[in-house]
């Protein structure tokens, strides 16, 4: 083991990640960032071993709490690779957005704290779509945490409602029977 090892705690959504100088190398401890995410440590260190094994090493670091332990650690070269062999829709609902949430962010905040030593808010800018709007100029865009999470063309044969529209139908006296040819068949004016 290198004596110059050197530890960069990094604040990440109420967590505390790390990235490690390892043979002036950066690496991250992933029993941190595994847990963080909600999912089993036991499970994901067997297919860290499986499929990281070559960029993956045992590296004592000095933890928040000032104690040191024994992590097993992951080139943060190949962080990304690792973090999208986990497929959203197989991890339970309840931690499905902090999976993404890791996917999208985890290993560009530790790369820049790595780099600069901390990180900067990013100015959020416009989406711009170059080609998407079809010729009728419909189009859904559907956001998630104030970013746009999906784009879809909408074709002439289908009639979208918000949610509170749907709500406010469906709370009206009477029974609300959707039938889809009727549906489709109906004015969009409500």
């Amino acid at each position: 083991m290198s004596s110059a090892i050197s530890t960069i705690n990094v604040p990440f959504h109420g967590n505390n990640l790390y990235v490690v100088n390892y043979n002036g190398e950066p690496y991250v401890p992933m029993k941190p960032i595994v847990e963080g995410m909600g999912l089993d440590w036991k499970s994901q260190f067997v297919k860290i071993k499986q499929r990281f094994i070559s960029t993956m090493v045992e590296i004592t670091i000095v933890a928040a709490d000032g104690k040191e332990r024994n992590m097993i650690c992951l080139a943060l070269r190949k962080l990304a690779g690792w973090l999208h062999t986990i497929s959203p829709n197989k991890v339970k609902p309840e931690i499905r957005d902090k999976v993404i949430q890791y996917q999208d962010e985890c290993d560009d905040v530790l790369y820049e704290y790595w780099t600069t030593g901390e990180v900067k808010k990013k100015e959020t800018s416009p989406t711009v779509f170059n080609g998407l709007f079809p010729e009728n100029g419909r189009i859904l865009i559907t956001f998630k945490d104030n970013r746009i999470y999906s784009a879809d063309v909408v074709s002439e044969n289908e009639h979208l409602l918000s949610l509170d529209s749907f709500l406010e139908i469906a709370n009206r006296n009477g029974y609300l029977v959707i039938n889809k040819d009727k549906l489709l068949a109906m004015a969009n004016d409500w």
